[in-house]
């Protein structure tokens, strides 16, 4: 389900997953759409990215078709669910997640990059840990943004309770993915972050 409304030059979607009420196909759909329309650059940031096999397939489709789409994935180093059961399901996730990564990357023919994020001591190499990326946001073309509770999992596009938002904005949407890359970069907008983006497009 969404709710559409315009705010001065913004459009603002809120989408849902709620299981058998999601009639225009919610969260999962705005995803599907937003891949078949992508043009340039996607940029994903997600807990379980691409677990689901349904949108995996739809971005598939999409570097099959649009050579040049230049797609950047940024999850954790190894995604984790608590408990007995929960390790049991984050093995299969994680199975599922590497699997699907990797036939990404295949159909991306060079342009597919997954990244993870460390922080470490700046004067001890040694000292690294993950930092463990928990966030669920897509950045299409630098126009179209969804931020919200959805991972890229089954559960996200399906079975569970989740709220996003959907933002058509050019403007909102290349200065988060700039402010996003200078945090995890932890440099300025410069020439240096300008090599950093020429390297992906």
């Amino acid at each position: 389900h969404s709710e559409e409304e315009v705010r001065g030059n913004l459009l603002i979607t809120v989408l849902r997953t709620w299981k058998g009420m999601d009639k225009h196909g919610g969260i999962k759909a705005w995803y599907a759409e937003a891949f078949r329309k992508a043009k340039r650059s996607i940029y994903i940031e997600n807990q379980f990215p691409f677990q689901n096999n349904f949108i995996t397939k739809i971005l598939v489709r999409r570097l099959a078709e649009n050579p040049k789409l230049k797609v950047c994935i940024v999850g954790p180093m190894k995604p984790n669910l608590p408990g007995l059961i929960g390790s049991i399901m984050a093995k299969m996730s994680i199975n599922d997640i590497h699997r699907n990564l990797k036939v990404l990357c295949s159909a991306g023919r060079g342009n597919v990059k997954t990244f993870s994020l460390i922080t470490q001591d700046r004067w001890i190499s040694e000292k690294r840990r993950q930092i463990y990326v928990h966030s669920k946001i897509a950045i299409i073309d630098d126009r179209w943004i969804t931020v919200g509770s959805a991972n890229l999992d089954k559960n996200g596009m399906s079975d569970s309770s989740e709220v996003n938002i959907g933002i058509v904005s050019s403007t909102l949407a290349k200065k988060l993915r700039i402010r996003l890359w200078q945090e995890h970069l932890d440099i300025a907008y410069s020439s240096e972050l300008e090599d950093f983006e020429s390297g992906l497009e």
